[in-house]
């Protein structure tokens, strides 16, 4: 069952990055321009967390994936 979980997981994973990457790529800006605003929401809390509350202030974005 844990298996096959996994399996699952990293399938849906793989799914999502086929899917957001192409339009990441699109959507890329250079260097001095401004970000494209988005939301993210904490799976946990349900908590949003939108780019553009954090304006004017330092912003490090690190993005990870663990199993």
């Amino acid at each position: 069952m844990i298996k096959s979980m996994t399996w699952l997981r990293h399938t849906a994973l793989a799914l999502m990055l086929a899917l957001i990457l192409p339009v990441a790529a699109l959507a890329a800006g250079q260097v001095g321009e401004q970000a494209a605003n988005f939301t993210l929401t904490d799976p946990q809390s349900g908590t949003a967390y939108t780019l553009s509350d954090y304006d004017g202030k330092v912003r490090f974005l690190f993005f990870f994936g663990y199993s």
